[in-house]
């Protein structure tokens, strides 16, 4: 996605980009002075870093999976992450606060002698109708 918005207005690559509804939709990837291209989570090339929030607070890293869905990967193998659970950032990169909306645990899969856990993560966000975002000027 390419927006009218770059340098000019203070904008800079790894800058959280928000859906009307304030959950994230992607991350700012290449800026000019008069616009920039946004990232979708959902991008099989789309990393963020965030974590469950359970009692844990389990941090993870959230992969898009081939433009229709996202992957939360190398959650703590034995932190309890249940369907239903609220996934946001971790506020660990260094363009994006923490505790904005991502989605929520849809499944998790635990293989036998993995170090690791994953899950599947949903988003209430279509990409494709989106007609507007936020970028988050930190």
């Amino acid at each position: 996605i390419t927006i009218n918005r770059g340098t000019a207005d203070g904008i800079k690559i790894g800058q959280a980009v928000l859906s009307p509804e304030g959950v994230v939709v992607g991350k700012v990837h290449e800026v000019s002075p008069a616009s920039c291209s946004i990232i979708l989570l959902t991008d099989t090339h789309s990393t963020i870093l965030a974590r469950v929030n359970n009692t844990e607070h389990s941090p993870g890293l959230i992969r898009g999976q081939q433009g229709i869905g996202l992957q939360m990967e190398l959650l703590p193998r034995h932190d309890v992450i249940r369907t239903g659970d609220t996934v946001v950032t971790s506020g660990a990169e260094e363009r994006i606060p923490i505790n904005l909306p991502i989605g929520t645990i849809d499944q998790v899969a635990t293989r036998q002698g993995d170090v690791f856990q994953n899950a599947t993560v949903t988003t209430s966000i279509i990409a494709f109708r989106l007609t507007a975002v936020a970028i988050v000027l930190r």
